[in-house]
């Protein structure tokens, strides 16, 4: 489904949800015709739906953390998310430890709300 309007000035309308948005973006990622699979190596599909989730009943609630608040993000692998391999792109960093915590950028966009699939 098209969203009509830019999604932080639908968020905050209240004429979209975090969840629609999130919904709508893991669609295009498990489209069979699209690019999801090539572009994807991990979709965080739990996790974001309960943070898209939380989201809503705070805005419900009247409470805006931040302008990023319910949008849906994804996040390069060359930024390390706590408990995944940051693979930079490479397969050669296929078997390498999972990041112990997020980097910073990636802590700064869950912290002001924004939903990490």
């Amino acid at each position: 489904m098209p969203h009509r309007h830019p999604p932080q000035r639908a968020l905050h309308d209240c004429s979209e949800t975090a969840v629609s948005y999130l919904d709508a973006a893991l669609s295009r990622i498990e489209d069979a015709d699209g690019e999801g699979a090539k572009a994807f190596v991990a979709v965080h599909s739990a996790t974001a739906r309960a943070a898209a989730e939380n989201s809503d009943r705070l805005r419900a609630a009247g409470i805006l953390p931040s302008p990023l608040s319910g949008l849906t993000v994804s996040i390069k692998d060359l930024l390390d998310e706590a408990g995944q391999v940051t693979r930079a792109g490479s397969v050669a960093r296929d078997d390498a430890p999972p990041a112990f915590q997020d980097s910073p950028v990636v802590a700064r966009l869950r912290a002001a709300g924004a939903v990490v699939v």
